[in-house]
């Protein structure tokens, strides 16, 4: 039933526009911290309207995020690296929470691990237009 919610809620937020959280859109960077002190470079880039890249340098990997559900402040992915395999985790579940204007918070979890916390957080910043 959950699920059968989860779908209504995405069509009708596709339906209507004034669902779509263009707050988003945009070019955003920062870094990544692992639970086991590793930290990365984060760079994304959001486009409600065709998708959602996400690249590591770092680590030399990259890929899409696949939107699985929304919340107001939240937003559901699901991660797929499309180069780089052997660098990054494969299939993440990320969480995206909306800070502030020009601020976000990525939470990365892997679904078969049983933890009471991601197994990775970043704090992403907003690129101003022109960079």
């Amino acid at each position: 039933m959950q699920n059968l919610k989860t779908i209504f809620t995405l069509v009708l937020c596709t339906l209507l526009t004034s669902c779509s959280p263009k707050w988003i859109n945009g070019g955003w960077t920062g870094t990544g911290y692992q639970v086991d002190g590793n930290t990365w470079e984060v760079n994304m880039y959001a486009d409600w309207d065709t998708g959602f890249e996400i690249t590591y340098p770092d680590l030399s990997c990259g890929g899409v995020w696949d939107l699985t559900s929304q919340e107001r402040i939240h937003l559901f992915f699901r991660e797929t690296i499309e180069y780089g395999q052997d660098n990054c985790d494969q299939g993440l579940e990320v969480r995206v929470k909306r800070i502030s204007k020009d601020k976000i918070e990525v939470e990365y979890w892997v679904a078969s691990y049983t933890l009471d916390e991601p197994i990775a957080t970043a704090q992403l910043t907003r690129i101003p237009q022109g960079q």
